[in-house]
């Protein structure tokens, strides 16, 4: 401990993501848990792309704790330039943290190591004018398997993170689109067509996933261990924004497991988190299907939030563990 007290520790956060509010609660409670608990430690408060680049933000530091959500801080960017300066960072390498934060990639991964993902379609969506007509553009991998056979799915951008720009829509009853005599879209469901360009607002990669009723679960890791899964109950149909971060009637109960499904369940997570190469911490999120009892991976985190009603200090109090008490064991599954 006196050691890991001798480092001189910069809390990056802020950044100029959608996300960047939250990633200032989250440094601020890490820089001042540090620093009540006498480690050497500095918020730095990124505002902009050239001060996140410039090596001289992070002059004299021998860790960085990345508290930056969202792009620039989980899609690799300050991993890289970190690794540049050789300079120590909590959490994953930049390879991974990239892998993780593109959901496309990340749900290819883990299908590829044996594990199930709710099924899912990348699209690709524009409005435009011709002719003084409102026209739509939708393009997708593969056919729209999604258009006749799925009751409610999911609408989301490929990169982003606390549920920016997620939507649920529920099958409306009638037919998604419809197409003049050219085959061209000239009205789409008004549910859909408000999903899509909500998600494309943040990403022009959309996700259109199935809705897997069941629990919401969540699993964080830290090192080579993982603390108490935590069953996630949303006040409304998902895990949203306003859920997450308000914490208004959302409720968090410890996962009702037996010693089994715990075994289980922890392999999993790890397996997934190991999958993307993921290391040092982050959290895992799940659901167990209502229909056939499986788990389904949704996402690795590789940078969670660590404001008060975030999940992975809620796992750590449920494994015997302070706030503080985390953060020593972050840095130390991020130095060894």
């Amino acid at each position: 401990m006196d050691n890991l007290k001798k480092l001189k520790i910069g809390v990056v956060a802020g950044g100029i993501s959608s996300e960047r509010d939250i990633s200032l609660k989250s440094g601020k409670a890490v820089h001042e848990s540090l620093s009540k608990n006498g480690f050497s430690s500095k918020l730095i408060d990124i505002k902009s792309k050239e001060q996140l680049k410039s090596l001289e933000t992070y002059k004299g530091l021998d860790l960085v704790f990345i508290m930056i959500h969202g792009k620039g801080g989980e899609d690799g960017e300050i991993q890289s330039i970190l690794k540049k300066a050789k300079i120590k960072y909590t959490g994953s390498n930049a390879t991974s943290s990239r892998r993780a934060f593109d959901k496309v990639k990340s749900k290819e991964i883990f299908k590829k190591n044996g594990l199930e993902v709710p099924f899912y379609e990348i699209h690709w969506f524009d409005e435009f004018e011709y002719e003084g007509k409102i026209y739509y553009s939708l393009f997708a991998e593969e056919a729209f398997e999604y258009s006749y056979e799925i009751d409610r799915f999911v609408v989301k951008p490929s990169k982003e993170g606390s549920s920016y720009g997620v939507s649920i829509v529920n099958r409306p009853g009638m037919t998604w689109f419809d197409e003049d005599e050219d085959g061209l879209i000239t009205g789409l469901d008004s549910d859909l067509k408000e999903a899509l360009l909500k998600a494309d607002s943040y990403d022009g990669e959309i996700m259109v996933e199935d809705f897997i009723e069941g629990k919401e679960l969540t699993v964080a890791i830290v090192g080579e261990n993982t603390y108490p899964a935590i069953e996630i109950i949303p006040p409304n149909e998902f895990y949203d924004f306003s859920a997450k971060y308000d914490g208004i009637g959302t409720k968090y109960i410890p996962a009702k497991l037996t010693s089994k499904e715990t075994k289980k369940l922890s392999e999993l997570c790890l397996k997934a988190f190991k999958s993307l190469g993921c290391s040092g911490w982050g959290r895992v999120d799940l659901i167990k299907s209502k229909d056939d009892g499986n788990y389904y991976i949704l996402e690795v985190n590789t940078v969670p939030g660590m404001t008060e009603t975030s999940l992975v200090p809620k796992a750590a109090k449920l494994a015997g563990l302070s706030f503080n008490d985390l953060l020593v064991e972050i840095i130390k599954a991020s130095i060894d």
